[in-house]
C-alpha cells in the first residue's frame, strides 16, 4: 500500500505527489472528478486547496473528497530524476511547459519562427545548420534485409 507524503499543485488539475518509497508522480485528475463528493473540486479556485491528510496519508479536501493513494500511484506518471533535482526557478518553467506546448500556435509559422518556437519552450537546446553538402549521401546503396518484418513477428508471437 502506498502513501502520499507530499503534493504540489502544478496546473490545471495536476498535482505533483510524493509518495513513501520516494517516489514523485505527476497525476491529472481532470478525468477523474466524477460523483457528488467531487462536484466542488471541478471549480479550479477549490481543487488547489488540496493538502495531505495525516489521518488518511493521501490527498483531501475540506468536503471530505480524498482518493486512494494507490490508485494515485497507479495514474501518476513519473518524474524524471532530473526534474526533481530542479531549483525553484526551474520548477516553475518545468510546470508552464504543459501549457506551453498545448497553446493553440499561430495559423502559419515559417521554418525560421518554428524553430524559434521550439527554442523558447526548450524542447531543443540549439538548431542545427542545414545540410548544404549532399555529396556523402549521393551513394550510399540500400541494404538487404532478410527475414520478416519486425511488425510480423511480434504480431505473430502475441497470437
Amino acid at each position: 500500500m502506498h502513501f502520499v507524503r507530499n503534493a504540489t499543485y502544478v496546473s490545471e488539475y495536476k498535482l505533483l505527489l510524493t509518495f513513501e518509497d520516494g517516489s514523485v508522480k505527476l497525476v491529472d485528475l481532470e478525468p477523474h472528478l466524477d460523483g457528488e463528493v467531487f462536484e466542488p473540486l471541478k471549480d479550479i479556485n477549490y481543487f488547489k486547496t488540496v493538502r495531505v491528510s495525516p489521518d488518511l496519508d493521501t490527498i483531501a479536501w475540506e468536503n471530505g473528497a480524498d482518493m486512494s493513494p494507490d490508485f494515485l500511484y497507479e495514474i501518476g506518471a513519473s518524474v524524471p530524476e532530473e526534474a526533481k533535482a530542479l531549483d525553484q526557478g526551474g520548477q516553475e518553467q518545468l510546470r508552464e511547459l504543459p501549457d506551453k506546448l498545448s497553446a493553440a500556435p499561430p495559423t502559419s509559422l515559417t521554418e525560421d519562427e518554428f524553430e524559434q518556437k521550439l527554442l523558447e519552450v526548450g524542447i531543443l537546446s540549439k538548431v542545427p545548420p542545414p545540410i548544404a553538402d549532399l555529396t556523402p549521401y549521393r551513394n550510399r546503396k540500400p541494404i538487404e534485409v532478410k527475414g520478416r518484418p519486425t511488425s510480423e513477428v511480434i504480431i505473430e508471437e502475441r497470437r
